[in-house]
């Protein structure tokens, strides 16, 4: 995770080890899972074009992260954080991030006796399709 560096990816800050615990440390997403939000009633204005935007962010950081022959493994609503990006030029807008890679696995070290290995880039390209379902769902509902 900590060598991932994508803008739609949240970024590892660093962890910390002791004997009885362990901690990772990430970027902020002070807005929270994207779940929550498509849930949430205050959201009923969600539009079209921020569904197809989120939709798009999910998407860049999927292919990036398989571009880095990187299998998330875990893609859902609840794994998809929330923060607000702020711009000089223009108004302030939702964008969203990858988090939750305690799942992921590098496609050259993983144990191809797994299922799940040979499967994963289906499984997570039906797993994206949930996520489209669902934010077009609430979008529209």
């Amino acid at each position: 995770m900590s060598n991932l560096k994508h803008p739609h990816i949240v970024s590892f800050v660093g962890s910390s080890i002791g004997t009885d615990h362990m901690m990772l440390v990430t970027e902020y997403m002070p807005d929270g899972e994207l779940y929550e939000f498509l849930r949430s009633p205050q959201h009923r204005d969600y539009s079209l074009e921020c569904a197809v935007s989120f939709a798009r962010d999910i998407a860049s950081a999927m292919d990036y992260v398989h571009s880095n022959k990187i299998l998330q493994c875990d893609l859902k609503t609840s794994n998809v954080l929330l923060t607000t990006q702020n711009s000089l030029t223009s108004q302030s807008k939702q964008i969203v991030k990858l988090s939750d890679f305690g799942s992921a696995v590098a496609v050259d070290k993983a144990d191809h006796t797994m299922g799940t290995v040979f499967n994963a880039g289906k499984e997570e390209e039906f797993a994206f399709g949930i996520v489209c379902l669902f934010l077009f769902y609430f979008c529209f509902r």
